[in-house]
């Protein structure tokens, strides 16, 4: 199996209403900077210019492993990003493999999140789940309405 080099990759940055200044201070807020997917380009050596996509096409395993491969071919897994949060972001729901192939069609994957907070100000909350006992029509209205906060949130106590 060849040694690949280690790949410099250039990250894209997105714009999101939600977003902040910290990732790239601009007029327009970026939310989300994606520091490795299959889009991201190879900033130098021997990929250079290529996207991670066309890199993990030509290596396969030698650059994602047997295991990965077994799932995905050769098109490359990963997603992994940097989030500031400036406001509320809304609300995710992700599809699992089943759902993701039913959706949005058969080379698509579902969707496993990890996320791990760099940094946050005093009083940031991370939302996740409904109260116990909110029903579906409840959870409807609370959108209609713009609340969905009354909707998820359990009151802190004292």
């Amino acid at each position: 199996m060849p040694m690949l080099p280690g790949l410099r990759l250039t990250p894209e940055y997105k714009h999101r209403v939600w977003g902040g200044q910290r990732l790239r201070p601009s007029a327009e807020p970026y939310g989300e900077a994606w520091i490795v997917y299959e889009g991201n380009r190879v900033a130098g050596g021997p990929e250079a210019g290529r996207t991670l996509a066309e890199v993990a096409g030509q290596h396969g395993p030698d650059l994602l492993g047997q295991r990965a491969m077994s799932r995905t071919g050769s098109r490359f897994p990963l997603l992994i990003k940097l989030l500031d949060t400036a406001d509320w972001l809304s609300l995710q729901v992700h599809p699992n493999d089943e759902q993701a192939v039913r959706i949005e069609g058969a080379d698509q994957f579902g969707k496993t999140e990890a996320w791990h907070i760099l940094e946050a100000e005093p009083g940031a909350e991370v939302l996740c789940g409904l109260r116990p006992g909110t029903a579906p029509e409840a959870l409807e209205q609370a959108i209609r309405d713009g609340d969905v906060y009354a909707a998820l949130v359990v009151p802190r106590e004292g």
